[in-house]
């Protein structure tokens, strides 16, 4: 810890490489969906995009 805030974790390197498959295939899966969205027409413009993320983190 670093001035009360954790900054290092360890672990084996089979969890860190599961951990990252895992990542990559959520990843992987976000871009689908996000891929099925544009060719079912369901897009935001670049301006509302950032006005929503504001709004979920609270900006």
């Amino acid at each position: 810890m670093k001035q009360g805030i954790p900054i290092a974790v360890l672990m084996s390197m089979d969890e860190f490489e599961t951990h990252q498959r895992i990542k990559l295939e959520q990843l992987r899966r976000e871009v689908q969906a996000g891929l099925g969205d544009l060719e079912a027409g369901k897009v935001v413009s670049g301006r509302e995009a950032f006005e929503l993320m504001d709004r979920e983190l609270g900006d």
